[in-house]
C-alpha cells in the first residue's frame, strides 16, 4: 500500500477513509492489511442510479455499476491472494 509510508511519515494516529459504499469493503481491508484501522466514511457516488427502476434498466449508468461490482468481486480475492487485504 502506497499510503502506509506516507501516513507513518506524517505520524498519523487515526485515519478516516472516505470512498463510495461500493469500494469501502476492499479499501478497509487494504488499510487493515497495512496495519491501519481506518474509520469508514461513505461518500455518495454521483454516478449511482437515483431511482430503483434505474437499477433494472439497461442504461450506460447501469453498465458502469456492473463494471464496478465485477471489479470489487474480483478485487477482494486478488488483494487477499497478494496479502493486500485482511478481514
Amino acid at each position: 500500500m502506497l499510503i502506509a509510508p506516507m501516513l507513518a511519515s506524517l505520524r498519523a494516529q487515526h485515519v478516516v477513509l472516505v470512498t463510495t459504499e461500493m469500494h469501502m469493503r476492499r479499501s478497509l481491508g487494504a488499510f487493515r492489511a497495512a496495519g491501519w484501522n481506518a474509520v469508514p466514511a461513505i461518500a455518495p457516488n454521483p454516478m449511482r442510479p437515483l431511482r430503483r427502476i434505474e437499477w433494472l434498466l439497461p442504461t450506460d449508468r447501469a453498465l458502469d455499476l456492473s463494471s464496478d461490482v465485477a471489479h470489487e468481486l474480483i478485487g477482494i480475492p486478488y488483494y487477499w491472494a497478494r496479502g493486500w487485504w485482511r478481514r
